[in-house]
């Protein structure tokens, strides 16, 4: 399934919608680009992978990077949007390390640091963190050799 296909998936199951027209009505784009996006024959705009974004509560960078890594045809661009997603998910997940839920939320230097009372979600966010530290750690040892 293509990563389009399956965002648009779960914005119909957040929203509670069962169809492409009334997910088209709800992200104020046309039908005929739903059905499109989900056969795989376009690649959904600037506007429409941030109106998934807003839908699914997901960084923006993150989901256009993640469309476009999937879509992009040309091996050298593909793999520049796949960087980029890298280092999107790592900084996602070191302000989730901090109990933030968005990259914009991020704290400053005028901020406290101290992170808050881990939950479940701020657990997941750590390990992902710490993996992501460690396929960096494996990349970098992978190109002193």
């Amino acid at each position: 399934m293509n990563k389009t296909r399956e965002l648009l998936i779960q914005c119909k199951k957040k929203l509670g919608i069962e169809t492409d027209y009334k997910l088209a009505q709800a992200m104020e784009i046309h039908r005929a680009r739903i059905s499109a996006y989900m056969a795989g024959k376009e690649t959904p705009d600037f506007y429409t992978c941030l109106r998934i974004a807003e839908i699914l509560d997901r960084e923006p960078t993150i989901v256009i990077a993640e469309v476009q890594a999937d879509t992009e045809k040309n091996e050298q661009r593909k793999s520049f949007f796949k960087r980029i997603l890298h280092h999107a998910k790592k900084f996602e997940a070191e302000a989730w390390r901090f109990g933030n839920r968005s990259i914009y939320d991020f704290p400053t230097a005028s901020t406290n640091l101290k992170p808050e009372k881990e939950t479940a979600e701020t657990i997941k966010r750590k390990k992902l963190w710490e993996s992501a530290q460690e396929a960096e750690k494996l990349e970098q040892q992978k190109k002193k050799k």
